[in-house]
């Protein structure tokens, strides 16, 4: 019983450690981590919440695409954390050439600017998680978890990004262009004129495209467009 008590203390006293079923963690070998990003105190603050949970190691970063490939390659770690965005190859690229270097090597992208395009691409490239660099620290590193206990893990920002892209997708052609009158600088009525419609016509389009986009001014309004890829900077 007291040695029952003591292994339940030490369980307790490893935040968030998990045991894995099929994978090494805990008790055995660490599971081993590769982290890729440009940016230096990314690296060292993804680097601290990682080995702050027992169970892994961090066995390489990079600081670049082409470092990425070459960790990899040569450690071929039990899972790594690419950036989307990097100098030599970006993490998409860096995840296919992983799949031909070391295949069982899970691939979690982290991005701070996404693309709902780039999102479902990476979803179909094999990606293993998805996370947006905005979202909570808890998130990514519970993902890491269910990622290598063979889940693929989408956060939930990404989540929220690739649903609202599914709302952009219902706009209608009428609604399409009065966005581009707007990004144009037009005025209700000016767009009015130029699409042959009243300007109560617009304004009802202008309210319609703000409930789909949900934003609440035309400065916002904007912003997601162009961020959506909707309409031209």
């Amino acid at each position: 019983m007291a040695q029952h008590s003591e292994t339940c203390q030490k369980r307790q006293a490893v935040p968030f450690a998990v045991q894995v079923s099929g994978f090494r963690g805990r008790g055995g070998i660490p599971i081993s981590i590769v982290i890729a990003d440009d940016h230096a105190l990314t690296v060292g603050g993804t680097r601290a919440a990682i080995e702050a949970m027992h169970e892994f190691k961090v066995v390489g970063t990079a600081g670049n695409g082409i470092e990425a490939i070459a960790q990899i390659k040569r450690l071929s770690p039990d899972c790594a954390v690419l950036d989307l965005v990097m100098p030599g190859a970006s993490g998409l690229e860096v995840l296919l050439e992983a799949r031909r270097w070391s295949p069982k090597t899970k691939i979690a992208i982290v991005t701070g600017s996404p693309s709902a395009k780039t999102l479902r691409r990476l979803i179909e490239a094999g990606a293993a998680g998805l996370f947006l660099k905005s979202g909570a620290v808890e998130e990514l590193c519970q993902g890491l978890r269910d990622i290598v206990a063979g889940r693929t893990v989408v956060g939930a920002g990404v989540t929220h990004c690739i649903a609202q892209d599914a709302a952009n997708d219902s706009l209608t052609r009428r609604e399409t262009e009065v966005l581009q009158c707007i990004a144009r600088g037009l005025s209700n009525n000016g767009i009015a004129e130029h699409l042959g419609i009243s300007a109560k016509t617009v304004d009802n389009h202008r309210t319609n495209l703000m409930r789909k986009l949900e934003v609440h001014s035309t400065a916002t309004l904007l912003v997601r467009a162009m961020r959506d890829g909707l309409v031209e900077p």
